[in-house]
């Protein structure tokens, strides 16, 4: 798969062109208590940040939990988004993650506001790589063995290209398919 500095268009197409939709939130007073359906159990995890060492543990827990319930039922894994940026091994986290198969769990990850901000710097590496870099950017980039930017517009572009090169694919798949949401009962 050749790679384009739009990877991640048509997700941000998407996702603006929901944005310009109006939500209707209903009063949570008026409505009714939301239930899952039978047999589902749900754990949700937010804000890995590079922990590779705490989300494989957490894991684990997990997994052990799922062996003590019964064989029927259904249990999904929200990953609330943020898996990168911040602790030192975002490359670790996002292989973890890529490879996590399991025939009794299944895996929902959500895009964070982390990810979204990779995705725009590399789109645009001069206009988001100072933001990026400020927000965690520089520990995801020496995760992967990466020399840090200088600061210059020059300096993104080159820094870009090398985590182009150096990103494993298993990475670039798990973030183009990241979901902007997930529903189960009601």
């Amino acid at each position: 798969m050749p790679f384009s500095p739009s990877w991640f268009y048509p997700h941000w197409l998407g996702r603006r062109a929901r944005n310009l939709i109006p939500h209707v939130c209903p009063n949570p007073c008026e409505t009714a208590t939301a239930t899952l359906p039978q047999d589902v159990r749900i754990y949700a995890i937010g804000n890995i940040h590079g922990m590779s060492d705490l989300i494989t543990q957490l894991f684990e827990q997990i997994c052990d939990d799922a062996e003590r319930t019964s064989q029927h039922q259904r249990i999904i894994i929200v990953l609330c988004g943020d898996y990168i940026d911040h602790g030192q091994d975002s490359a670790g986290v996002l292989s973890f993650l890529s490879k996590m198969k399991s025939p009794r769990l299944e895996l929902v990850a959500l895009r964070g506001n982390h990810e979204d901000l990779l995705q725009r710097f590399m789109d645009e590496p001069s206009r988001y790589g100072t933001r990026w870099m400020e927000s965690g950017g520089v520990q995801t980039l020496e995760s992967y063995g990466l020399a840090l930017p200088s600061g210059s517009p020059e300096s993104y572009i080159k820094v870009r290209a090398a985590l182009w090169r150096w990103m494993p694919m298993s990475h670039v798949h798990f973030l183009m398919e990241l979901k902007n949401n997930f529903t189960i009962g009601d």
